[in-house]
């Protein structure tokens, strides 16, 4: 049930007219997603197999309340979306033949800055 008075739509985004109790705005991001699939059937008796899956956040603004203003989380973070990274990627290969197989996966997680509420909790190398 929508306890909003009117919402409405516009070209980039719905946005709604509520007092900052009755609902979160949305955040406006873009993203980009790359993947690579790769099998070579004749590879010394069996099947070679290479993939790759990219996440790349190039925007994340995200406004909590109608009355607050536009955060960018990713580059100046207020900690209501926590564990936001710009990049993130999984890649393997694997190796498959009639009896047995192997295989190897990785992943990546860029790196993210620290919102000013989470610093006291990651401790000091200072005194």
């Amino acid at each position: 049930m929508n306890r909003c008075s009117r919402a409405t739509r516009t070209r980039s985004a719905r946005s709604s007219h509520c007092s900052p109790q009755d609902q979160r705005r949305p955040a406006a991001l873009q993203n980009w997603n790359a993947t690579l699939d790769y099998a070579w059937a004749k590879c010394l008796g069996g099947t070679l197999d290479l993939y790759e899956r990219l996440v790349w956040f190039q925007r994340f603004d995200r406004k909590v309340f109608v009355d607050s203003p536009v955060v960018d989380e990713l580059r100046q973070p207020d900690g209501w979306v926590t564990g936001l990274l710009k990049y993130r990627a999984n890649f393997g290969a694997g190796w498959s033949g009639k009896n047995y197989g192997f295989g190897l996966d990785g992943h990546y997680f860029g790196t993210r800055i620290l919102p000013a509420i989470e610093w006291p909790s990651q401790g000091s190398d200072r005194d």
